[in-house]
């Protein structure tokens, strides 16, 4: 079931740069379709979802993980007082923040489409605030294949053939 999740999605900073409304839809049933796969314990939520430019991205790295660089996908847990459930509306579970540039870089750099890249950023995105990490090795395996498994349903191969790993 993919209703249980709303996606806010908002794009800040993009100047000259716009993104059509069957890609954004693209990105709101990625998001759905991960969070179906990977919720175990809220039936109706929402996240909030940015994109936006290097500078932005960079700002938030710094502030909230002190590293001084734009990246390509941050996620951030909403506190548990915050997820108060007011009875009918959908629990706020966290915002996701995707870097258009970075992303952009690396979809050239692994030879991906930029639809097929920024999807697969929006389902780590989501498994994140699902609760799954990627610290350990089994960790990040299982993650790993929940990707390419909720990846391939939409018809996006593999993310990570290709992958080279390191700052763009």
């Amino acid at each position: 079931m993919t209703d249980g999740l709303v996606v806010d999605i908002s794009v800040d900073k993009m100047s000259g740069k716009k993104l059509s409304k069957p890609f954004i839809a693209e990105l709101s049933s990625v998001a759905r379709r991960a969070w179906a796969r990977a919720n175990r314990t809220i039936s109706k939520a929402e996240i909030s979802l940015l994109i936006t430019d290097d500078m932005q991205i960079r700002e938030l790295n710094k502030r909230y993980r002190d590293i001084d660089r734009a990246t390509n996908v941050l996620s951030f847990v909403c506190d548990s007082d915050v997820m108060l459930r007011v009875e009918g509306a959908p629990v706020l579970v966290g915002d996701i923040v995707l870097g258009c540039g970075v992303i952009a870089r690396e979809a050239i750099l692994h030879g991906k489409s930029l639809s097929d890249h920024m999807c697969h950023l929006v389902v780590h995105g989501v498994l994140h605030l699902a609760g799954y990490d990627h610290e350990s090795r089994a960790e990040a395996d299982e993650m790993k294949a929940l990707e390419i498994s909720i990846l391939a349903e939409g018809g996006i191969g593999d993310p990570y053939i290709n992958w080279i790993d390191g700052q763009i």
